[in-house]
C-alpha cells in the first residue's frame, strides 16, 4: 500500500558539484509550467491518495488536512471523487490514532460542505456512514466515561463528525434513515449536554437535530420521552445571553415544532408559547445595526480590496482567517449566530403560519389520466358558479394566533423586511470580513418577506392593524419592488412579490383601493415581470394586477390604469412560455374584467374578447402537447381553459344587449 513500481529512466550522468544542472532546472521548471490545472490536480490526488494509505500515522493526517483544503477547488474535487477518495478516506474515521480521526473528520466535513447536494448524496453513496456511525458511537461511549482522560479529544472529533452528520443529513434522505435506524439520537441529544461539552459541539448538534427531526415521525416519537424533552426544555429556556445562546435556543425551537405532535397532549399548549416566545426574543435583536457595530469595531480593512475578500478563493479565505486575533475572531462568529438565529427564526415563525394539511395529494379529476377522455369533454365539463375552491381557506389556531400577536411577531417580522440605514449597509458591503454578513442579511430579508407573506394570508385584518396598518404596508412594500438595487437577487425578487401578492389579495377582499397606485407604477411592476426568467415572478405579478383590478373594475375614472392592467396580462397570455403562468394570466383577467361599467368600457377599447378568442386554438394546442409535463398544475390549467371559454361566451351576450 502506498507504493509504486519505478520506471526505468536512462541514467543520468552525474554533477561534479553533487547539485542539479542548470539545464536540469530550467527543463523541470518548465515541465511543471506546462503542466495544465487537470494534469497538475491529477498529480496531487494522486500523492495525496497515497498519504492516504500510508503506514505512517504522520502521513495520513498530513494527507487528510491537504484534502480539507484541496475540496476548494472544483477541479480537486471532480479529481478526488473519480479516485473514490471517499472510500479511501471513510476508515480513517475510526483510524486507531486520535489525531487522524480528528483530520478525517474535518476532511469529510468540508467534502461535504463544497459543493451542491450530489456531493453528499454521493458521499452517502460511496458508504460515509458505515464508519462515521462507529466513530459517532464510539465518541458517544468515550464522552459519557467521566474518567477518560482523552475527553476533550473526544469532544473535538466528535464536534466534526456532527457537522459531517448534519451536512449529509441536510442533502440526503438515506442518511436520515440511517439515523434513525442506528438510533443516531441518543447520540445528537449528548451533545446537547452544553454544561458538560460546551458550545462548540452543543450548537452543531442543535443545527443536526433541527435538520433531522424535519417530517421524520421515528425521531419525533424517540424525542417525545420524558427524558428527551427535559434536555430539549432545559436549553429551550437556558440563561445565556450571547448570541451563541439565541441561536442554540432557535433551533431547539425548531426542532421542538417539527416534533409538536408526539409532544403529550398536556404539554403542548405551554411548549407551543415558549417556541413563540423565544422567536419573539431572537426577533427583538436588531442584526443589521449588530454587524454594523462589529464592522466598526474590526476597524479599517487595512487596504484589502473587498473583492479579493468576496472572490472564490475559500482555501485563501480560511488561510486568513486563520490569522485573525482570537477576540476578533470570536465577535465574528458571535454575530453569525445572531444572523443565523434570525433566519432559523423567521423560517419557523413562517411554517407556523402554514397551518398542517394532511390531505397534501390532489385528487385525480376524472379523465385526467384516461387515455380515452377527450379536450371536447374537458371543454364541456359540468363546473358551477359554487364549485369548491381549488385551495381551501388558510386557517391559525386561535392559540397560536394569540400567540403570535401577543408577541407583537408581525411587527418584528416586517422590521426586518427592511434593511434600514444605507451608510451602515454599505460600509458592510465595502468591509472584507463582512461579506458573508452581508449574503446573511440578505437571507434575513428574503425570509421576512416570505414569512410576512404567509401571516398576510392566515392573519385577520384586525389583528395586523387594520386597513390603516395595510395601507402603510403596501406603501412600504411597493417601495421595495421599486426600489433600484445594484443586483437584487431572484430569491429577494420572488419573496417580494409574493409579499406583495397576498397583500393585494387581502386588500381586494376587504375592498380596499390601494392608496397613491399610478399608472407609473403599474408599468414598473409588468418591467419587472417582462424582464424576470422565474416564472413565479411573473405569476405573483399578474395574482398583483388581478387584484388590483378588481378593485378598481367598479371604481370611476380609473380608465388608464385598467388599460395598462389588461394590455399586460393579455401581452402574457399570448407570449409567457409556462401555461401556468398562462393560467394565472387569464385568472386575472376574469378578477379584472368580469364585471363593472369601467371594466366592461375598457374590454371593449382593447378589443379584449377578439383577441383572447384568437389565442383561445393556440392555447388549446399548448396543453394538448404539453398535457403529460403539467403534473399536479394540470386541473389548474384545465379550470382556467374552461373559464376563459365561459368568459367569452359570457362578454359576447353581454355586448348584444
Amino acid at each position: 500500500m502506498g507504493k509504486s513500481k519505478n520506471k526505468r529512466f536512462k541514467t543520468q550522468p552525474s554533477q561534479p558539484t553533487g547539485l542539479p544542472s542548470m539545464k536540469d532546472a530550467e527543463t523541470e521548471e518548465a515541465n511543471e509550467l506546462m503542466q495544465s490545472p487537470t494534469t497538475a490536480a491529477h498529480t496531487q490526488t494522486i500523492t495525496v491518495l497515497e498519504k492516504l494509505q500510508s503506514p505512517d500515522d504522520g502521513d495520513r493526517e498530513c494527507g487528510c488536512s491537504s484534502i480539507a483544503l484541496c475540496v476548494f477547488d472544483d477541479t480537486m474535487v471532480q479529481h478526488l471523487l473519480e479516485h473514490d477518495v471517499v472510500k479511501c478516506i471513510g476508515p480513517l474515521l475510526i483510524d486507531k490514532n486520535l489525531a487522524v480521526r480528528e483530520s478525517a473528520a474535518g476532511a469529510l466535513r468540508n467534502l461535504s460542505m463544497c459543493g451542491n447536494h450530489l456531493i453528499c448524496e454521493r458521499m452517502v453513496q460511496d458508504d460515509v456512514m458505515t464508519p462515521l456511525v462507529a466513530l459517532l458511537k464510539q465518541c458517544h461511549e468515550n464522552m459519557k466515561c467521566e474518567a477518560d482522560k482523552k475527553k476533550d479529544v473526544t469532544v473535538q472529533i466528535m464536534t466534526q463528525a456532527i457537522h459531517l452528520l448534519w451536512n449529509l443529513c441536510e442533502s440526503s434522505s438515506v442518511a436520515v434513515n440511517i439515523v434513525n435506524n442506528e438510533n443516531l439520537i441518543q447520540v445528537i441529544m449528548e451533545c446537547l449536554r452544553i454544561d458538560n461539552y460546551g458550545m462548540e459541539l452543543g450548537i452543531p448538534a442543535a443545527q443536526c437535530l433541527h435538520v433531522v427531526t424535519e417530517e421524520n415521525t421515528t425521531a419525533a416519537k424517540t424525542l417525545s420521552s420524558p427524558e428527551m424533552l427535559s434536555v430539549l426544555e432545559s436549553n429551550l429556556m437556558c440563561s445565556g445571553i450571547t448570541f451563541q445562546y439565541s441561536l442554540l435556543k432557535a433551533l431547539i425551537a425548531g426542532s421542538l415544532y417539527n416534533i409538536r405532535n408526539s409532544i403529550p397532549v398536556a404539554s403542548q399548549s405551554c411548549t407551543m408559547q415558549a417556541i413563540v416566545k423565544v422567536l419573539s426574543l431572537t426577533l427583538d435583536e436588531d442584526c443589521l445595526q449588530a454587524v454594523g457595530r462589529l464592522v466598526s469595531q474590526l476597524g479599517a480593512a487595512n487596504g484589502v480590496n473587498s473583492s479579493t475578500a468576496n472572490g472564490d478563493n475559500n482555501a485563501k479565505a480560511i488561510t486568513e482567517a486563520a490569522k485573525e486575533p482570537n477576540e476578533a475572531k470570536e465577535r465574528i462568529y458571535d454575530i453569525k449566530c445572531l444572523v443565523t438565529a434570525q433566519q432559523v427564526a423567521l423560517e419557523i415563525t413562517s411554517n407556523i403560519c402554514v397551518p398542517d394539511d394532511d390531505d397534501d395529494d390532489w385528487e385525480e379529476m376524472d379523465g385526467t389520466s384516461s387515455s380515452s377522455s377527450s379536450d371536447d369533454q374537458a371543454e364541456h365539463m359540468d363546473v358551477t358558479e359554487n364549485d369548491t375552491p381549488i385551495m381551501s381557506p388558510l386557517c391559525l389556531s386561535a392559540e397560536i394566533h394569540s400567540a403570535l400577536i401577543a408577541q407583537n411577531i408581525p411587527k418584528k417580522v416586517l422590521d426586518k423586511t427592511l434593511f434600514g440605514d444605507k451608510a451602515t449597509l454599505q460600509a458592510i458591503a465595502n468591509h472584507p470580513k463582512s461579506q458573508g454578513l452581508l449574503k446573511g442579511l440578505q437571507t434575513i430579508q428574503n425570509r421576512a418577506l416570505v414569512c410576512l407573506q404567509n401571516m398576510i394570508s392566515v392573519i385577520d385584518t384586525e389583528s395586523l392593524g387594520g386597513n390603516e396598518a395595510l395601507t402603510k404596508l403596501w406603501q412600504t412594500l411597493l417601495a421595495l419592488a421599486l426600489e433600484k438595487t445594484a443586483t437584487p437577487t431572484d430569491e429577494y425578487i420572488e419573496a417580494m412579490t409574493s409579499a406583495l401578492r397576498a397583500l393585494l389579495q387581502k386588500m381586494a377582499s376587504n375592498d380596499q383601493v390601494p392608496e397613491g397606485l399610478s399608472a407609473e407604477h403599474l408599468v414598473a411592476l409588468c418591467e419587472l415581470s417582462q424582464v424576470s426568467s422565474n416564472g413565479n415572478v411573473r405569476a405573483n405579478i399578474v395574482g398583483m394586477l388581478g387584484s388590483i383590478g378588481n378593485l378598481l373594475a367598479k371604481q370611476p375614472s380609473t380608465e388608464q390604469l385598467l388599460t395598462a392592467i389588461g394590455s399586460h396580462l393579455l401581452d402574457v397570455v399570448s407570449k409567457d412560455t409556462e401555461l401556468w403562468v398562462i393560467a394565472e394570466a387569464l385568472d386575472a383577467v376574469f378578477d379584472t374584467f368580469g364585471d363593472g361599467q369601467t371594466a366592461d368600457n375598457v374590454a371593449v377599447q382593447i378589443s379584449l374578447v377578439d383577441k383572447l378568442k384568437k389565442m383561445l386554438p393556440g392555447l388549446k394546442s399548448k396543453i394538448k402537447h404539453g398535457k403529460r409535463h403539467l403534473g399536479d398544475r394540470y386541473p389548474v390549467i384545465m379550470n382556467a381553459r374552461t373559464n376563459l371559454i365561459r368568459f367569452i361566451k359570457y362578454k359576447e351576450e353581454q355586448n348584444k344587449k
